[in-house]
């Protein structure tokens, strides 16, 4: 039966793997090696045109990648400070925290599509509707994941933050230092959703991030692959490849980073 299941697994990961693969292998073809029937699994010949076209303006790439770096970083350093913030307070009982919490529950079955005027109109009468602050503050808040802090904190052991509460420790210490570290799946967790949710969100920060400075990986080169004359760039298919690599690799990089902290020091809570 071992065997059954391990082939299942080897199936699933070729199908999910395949068109990675011939994405990444036709983003170093030229025109022929990509139309050509059937495909080749070993091309025969490489390069690197396709990649020299793309960063043949290096500083309005840099500009992208400085921009989705901020963006990236602030929403996972945000979002896993109000998740677990919130999700500790939760566990306080503090008065009116039922009303709170259905509050949370309905916010998390409202589909974030559904909130995008809403958003954008709070935003705006607050002065925020572009920037790289508004691409930002939508992703702080993850209700399912404030849903999941306050079920895994509930299952802490009270003794050690009573201990810590009787020798003088505050609310903020005993967050910080005690119930932090037992929950390294929520912040692995909050990494991986968040961060991979900011670097996917292309209709928000389309709308928020109108200026070329201001500007994300995401929208600077889904730009490109929608209006290749905005750079007057030959666009074709290698070329468009190449550009979906390079959004590929900071997902990799958030996916990473994330999988470490879920299973790599086996520390807190596991699901």
């Amino acid at each position: 039966m071992k065997w059954i299941f391990r082939g299942i697994v080897l199936l699933t990961l070729i199908a999910l793997l395949t068109p990675l693969y011939f994405l990444v292998i036709g983003s170093f073809q030229g025109g022929r090696g990509l139309i050509r029937m059937p495909p080749q699994l070993i091309p025969t010949s490489l390069s690197l045109e396709h990649y020299r076209l793309l960063f043949s303006d290096m500083r309005t790439i840099t500009r992208f990648i400085i921009n989705t770096v901020i963006v990236t970083v602030a929403t996972m350093v945000l979002a896993g400070f109000v998740t677990l913030t919130a999700g500790y307070s939760f566990t306080l009982k503090f008065p009116g925290y039922k009303v709170a919490f259905w509050i949370v529950l309905l916010a998390a079955v409202v589909p974030g599509s559904a909130l995008i005027i809403p958003r954008y109109l709070a935003l705006r009468a607050v002065r925020l509707s572009t920037g790289l602050i508004a691409a930002v503050l939508p992703l702080t808040l993850w209700p399912w994941g404030i849903l999941l802090a306050r079920a895994l904190m509930s299952q802490l052991t009270p003794a050690y933050i009573e201990e810590a509460r009787m020798a003088g420790a505050g609310e903020w210490y005993i967050l910080a230092s005690i119930v932090t570290p037992m929950s390294t799946t929520v912040v692995a967790l909050v990494i991986i959703s968040q961060g991979l949710g900011i670097l996917g969100d292309y209709l928000w920060q389309s709308i928020v991030l109108q200026f070329p400075s201001q500007q994300t990986m995401l929208v600077g080169l889904m730009t490109l692959l929608f209006d290749p004359a905005q750079r007057g760039l030959p666009m074709n298919l290698g070329l468009q490849m190449a550009i979906g690599t390079v959004l590929f690799v900071p997902l990799l990089i958030v996916f990473l980073i994330g999988h470490r902290w879920f299973l790599g020091d086996g520390k807190g809570l596991q699901l």
